[in-house]
């Protein structure tokens, strides 16, 4: 199956609704409520997250770093620097590699096995969305001025494509 791209453009508004009818007899499901409030760095502005190793990935705007949440603690356990105006959080739960978009014009890769930043790959024109197809180790990568895609093979980190979707792309996501 080929993945699906949608990026999502300035003007567009996208919403999803998950409704499940309630089943008889059963016991009624606890309500959502916060479980823990955790400080992060300057600015969150995306977060990822990993389940198969409970960890949660933060980009901090203003302090140019992504904050690693441990999720049974839930306590930052590292705190990297990734670069200017980090913005959204790709991960890829299959190689523990987290993607990061850099609106200073590059993606951030981070090794979740260390937690520190293993390669910076350049783009340009205000990189915004992230996503990842995990079956497919490929990264999708919103270009906001460029009005483009950047397709990145996560095996080498390199820009295999780059795909015109018209103007002001700001978030993406992908299925496999």
């Amino acid at each position: 199956m080929r993945p699906r791209l949608f990026a999502i453009l300035p003007l567009a508004i996208c919403m999803a609704i998950a409704v499940s009818a309630p089943a008889a007899a059963s016991a009624p499901a606890a309500r959502p409520h916060v479980i823990a409030t955790v400080d992060v760095g300057e600015g969150p502005s995306g977060i990822g997250v990993n389940a198969r190793t409970n960890r949660a990935y933060v980009a901090d705007f203003r302090a140019n770093t992504v904050s690693v949440i441990d999720g049974s603690t839930n306590l930052v356990i590292a705190t990297i620097d990734v670069g200017s105006g980090p913005a959204a959080v790709g991960v890829n739960p299959r190689t523990n590699r987290i993607y990061v978009a850099q609106q200073g014009g590059g993606v951030a890769v981070i090794d979740g096995n260390t937690n520190t930043l293993f390669t910076t790959i350049p783009l340009g024109d205000l990189p915004d969305g992230v996503a990842v197809v995990p079956q497919t180790n490929l990264i999708y990568v919103t270009n906001f001025f460029g009005g483009t895609v950047s397709v990145i093979n996560g095996a080498n980190n390199h820009v295999v494509k780059t795909i015109p979707v018209g103007q002001s792309p700001l978030g993406i996501a992908a299925t496999g």
